[in-house]
């Protein structure tokens, strides 16, 4: 048995969606997708309350937030895109090491505040300013930036936050998968 395949234009006769429509299905896609990654911004923030230097949790957060600020500014929803790019700033593990109590509030207090403005998105309307979280990671920055307080030298952490090969990978899928929306001139179609 041989299968062969044809390549057919794209402009046979079929219901085309409008960029209006494909804006929304994606839209929806990104509400739905974004409400999981708030759900695992909860469960991280709970895990460290009682484990606050532990590294894969805050990979997972990284992450969470990293795919968030993709996804959200995919969609044009740039406020949001913009407070989980300042957020990935303090989302290191020196950070957390030195601040562990501010780190897990820190990010329960992100998934609130992700969660106020995803559904002032969903509704149309304008989203909160979440002044609380923005001192939070203000506070977290200057307070690392200035590692001699009461009189003590802050421990000597690594200097970078690294990605691992894995995530490395799973980052560069989902840039594939994103540009997989945009359509294609053809149709791949097998033939007995």
């Amino acid at each position: 048995m041989r299968t062969t395949v044809l390549l057919i234009s794209a402009t046979r006769p079929r219901r085309e969606s409008s960029p209006e429509d494909r804006g929304g299905e994606l839209r929806a896609l990104f509400f739905e997708s974004a409400n999981e990654l708030l759900q695992s911004l909860n469960e991280a923030g709970l895990e460290l309350e009682s484990h606050p230097a532990d590294e894969e949790v805050i990979r997972g957060v990284r992450r969470a937030v990293h795919t968030l600020k993709g996804d959200s500014a995919a969609c044009g929803f740039h406020k949001l895109s913009e407070l989980a790019h300042e957020l990935e700033d303090v989302l290191t593990p020196q950070i957390a090491q030195a601040r562990s109590a501010d780190f897990a509030e820190l990010v329960l207090t992100a998934a609130d505040s992700f969660g106020a403005i995803l559904t002032a998105y969903q509704h149309k309307a304008e989203p909160p300013t979440v002044e609380a979280l923005h001192a939070m990671i203000r506070k977290l920055l200057d307070q690392t930036a200035s590692p001699k307080s009461a009189g003590s030298a802050a421990p000597e952490l690594p200097s970078q936050f690294a990605w691992t090969e894995y995530e490395r990978l799973m980052i560069r899928k989902q840039c594939i998968v994103a540009r997989s929306f945009t359509t294609s001139p053809f149709v791949l179609i097998p033939t007995a």
